[in-house]
């Protein structure tokens, strides 16, 4: 549960003001600071560690999801190395947001 209301506190996917409605940091003067500002990604290894059976298998559907992500958030990016997940991360990064 914690995970997922971070990612909607700070995640600019969709607009999630009214899921903190009731709650205490709402209240907070800097509420408003970081609502809804920031590209995120989540993974719930959990998942992950159990549709795979190895460690290498795992890391490659993480890296094959997240160039698939890229790609339809950010279709402008480009990516030199589609099997670097670091790389991806960082290219994205420097792509969009500098």
């Amino acid at each position: 549960m914690a995970i997922e209301m971070h990612n909607a506190y700070y995640g600019s996917g969709e607009e999630t003001r009214a899921l903190f409605n009731d709650l205490k940091i709402q209240s907070d003067d800097n509420f408003l600071e970081h609502l809804n500002k920031y590209n995120c990604l989540m993974l719930n290894m959990l998942e992950f560690l159990s549709s795979t059976r190895t460690l290498e298998e795992m890391f490659s559907r993480i890296t094959r999801l997240a160039v698939k992500d890229v790609k339809e958030e950010f279709p402008n990016v480009i990516l030199s190395d589609e099997k670097d997940i670091v790389q991806i991360i960082r290219e994205t990064y420097q792509q969009t947001w500098c």
